[in-house]
């Protein structure tokens, strides 16, 4: 736990290291589906709180929320009433981290078009239209910003795949899933920013491919295994 901390803390002073944030997210997200344990997450949640509480840094609140999304994501595949409320509070959490950075740029408008896209799961029917239509705004806000930002094209593809016809939706989101694998992770050369998403992107491609077009879901799992070999959701196609 102090190892983890120190390093944390490292990383929110030197910029080289911040990087490692992503990854030990990522990494700890994927033990819970291996392990159906959340320490892992749960420790990097708390490092990073601990030090953003006297700092309020840009990059710890980003790095904050998108922990505090995984650990949701978690707790929300277990159908549990117990794990159910977890993923509520911390998708909550998560938002307010978001909130608290004044001077969004496209990453934290694209993370929040995620996060309300997610949202709708936990709404009252009645509120699905306004936070859906927020989840576009956001999205469309980060292109505006980065026309290159694959986690914006991302957020779009998510609304639009579930978004149903009768509303408009189910349109869009394979030319939208598309062109974020298209996209380099990342085009900026600070270190601090994200390059997740590309994943995201197959597995919502591959989901579709699979109950459409075999031959195209065989091509590109062929494509997203060698890019992501560990990832649980990609494993489910093979």
């Amino acid at each position: 736990m102090k190892q983890l901390f120190l390093l944390l803390l490292l990383a929110a002073v030197l910029p080289l290291q911040a990087q490692n944030l992503q990854t030990e997210i990522d990494s700890a997200f994927i033990h819970y589906f291996k392990t159906g344990r959340m320490e892992e997450i749960d420790r990097i949640i708390n490092a990073l709180h601990l030090e953003n509480k006297s700092s309020n840094n840009r990059y710890l609140n980003y790095w904050t929320a998108y922990g505090r999304y995984k650990k949701s994501l978690c707790a929300q595949s277990n159908p549990a009433e117990e794990f159910q409320k977890t993923a509520r509070i911390e998708l909550s959490e998560a938002l307010k981290c978001l909130n608290k950075i004044k001077n969004k740029e496209s990453e934290d408008y694209a993370l929040l078009a995620i996060l309300k896209n997610y949202s709708v799961a936990f709404v009252a029917n009645v509120k699905i239209p306004f936070v859906s239509g927020e989840a576009k705004k956001y999205a469309q806000k980060a292109i505006d910003m980065d026309p290159q930002n694959l986690r914006a094209y991302l957020a779009l593809g998510i609304r639009d795949y579930y978004t149903p016809a009768v509303y408009g939706g189910k349109t869009q989101f394979e030319e939208l899933f598309l062109k974020a694998i298209s996209l380099r992770d990342k085009y900026g050369n600070n270190p601090n920013d994200p390059s997740w998403g590309k994943n995201d992107a197959y597995y919502y491609l591959l989901d579709h491919y699979c109950r459409k077009d075999m031959e195209k879901a065989r091509h590109l799992f062929a494509e997203a295994i060698e890019l992501y070999p560990d990832d649980p959701r990609i494993l489910k196609f093979k």
